[in-house]
């Protein structure tokens, strides 16, 4: 009899141990399939799928609230998403319309500057009569004023064709101090005088790079010109350069105000720059490198380093 009772209960045990046993089971899959679904919800979503959203009728009231928050969330990344790629269009839209707006004035100004410069420079040399030195003097700084603003159209219109992927790079081979250095000091020289500037120019004896010309140039006349806009008057230029394994570094200093850490961090800027911005630039710090493209352009870079008594443009350059 007693053996009877301890088989039953043994088997009551036993059943309830299995009923037990599935309940978990069942249990347990109605919490971790939706769990499962969730988890592979937030693989969609870090995968940039947007649309996929987890089951939201589970029996468990916890459950269904993490998968409405988790919809909900999604919805909202895929409405910002969006916005953000139509802002991004009418972003690019624009720029692309600066760009020929750019390119487009600046190729008809070109045009324009060309023959006031050749009939400024007529005038000027007596070409269409004789001048007296009052005038000459006039004229000189008529001529000066129409070679910078060419300079500056031509940046502007290297600037579209550069953003637009448009102009050629056309690589030569240069004597950097002979080439380029030695041709900007020429020209920039009567705008050193008028401050009594002196520019010493340090830079090696047939250093030779392979670079546009043009470009070079530029890059060239822009930081001379700007140490000479920005020095300190009865100061000095000095010219310096350093072989540093396969590039080249060119060092433009002058004796001037030593730019702060916040004025570098607003230096290199977009030619877009507002007006507002512009008026509120101090005299002592130079005007952002507007043809900063032209840097890139060359495969070059550009910095800034603050002396004791004046400021070091140092411009990189790959030497083939």
């Amino acid at each position: 009899m007693t053996r009877h009772i301890t088989l039953a209960f043994l088997a009551i045990v036993a059943a309830a141990t299995a009923l037990a046993a599935v309940l978990s089971l069942i249990l347990a899959a109605g919490i971790s399939r939706p769990l499962t679904q969730l988890l592979n919800a937030t693989h969609k979503l870090s995968s940039g799928d947007l649309t996929y959203t987890g089951e939201k009728k589970t029996g468990v009231a916890e459950i269904d609230n993490l998968a409405d928050a988790f919809n909900d969330m999604s919805v909202k990344l895929s409405e910002r998403e969006k916005s953000l790629k139509i802002t991004n269009e009418k972003l690019a839209d624009a720029n692309k319309n600066y760009i020929d707006l750019i390119g487009f004035v600046s190729h008809e100004l070109k045009g324009i500057l060309a023959s006031a410069i050749i009939n400024a420079y007529a005038v000027r040399d007596g070409i269409l009569g004789m001048v007296n030195f009052k005038q000459r003097k006039a004229l000189d700084s008529i001529t000066r004023n129409l070679d910078y603003l060419e300079s500056t159209v031509h940046k502007f219109l290297n600037l579209g064709r550069i953003e637009k992927g448009d102009l050629v790079v056309n690589k030569t081979e240069l004597d950097l101090r002979k080439d380029i250095f030695d041709v900007s000091i020429d020209s920039l020289k009567p705008m050193a005088v008028r401050k009594n500037i002196t520019i010493d120019n340090d830079i090696e004896q047939n250093l030779r790079v392979n670079a546009d010309h043009d470009l070079m140039l530029v890059t060239a006349n822009n930081l001379i010109s700007n140490a000479i806009k920005y020095g300190r008057e009865n100061g000095r230029i000095l010219i310096k350069s350093k072989v540093n394994g396969t590039k080249v570094e060119i060092d433009v200093y002058n004796d001037s105000t030593p730019i702060s850490e916040e004025q570098k961090d607003r230096l290199f800027k977009s030619s877009a720059g507002s007006k507002r911005r512009r008026q509120k630039r101090s005299k002592h710090r130079p005007r952002a490198l507007h043809n900063n493209a032209d840097y890139r352009k060359t495969r070059g870079r550009i910095r800034v380093e603050p002396r004791h008594a004046g400021n070091s443009f140092i411009f990189e350059i790959e030497r083939n």
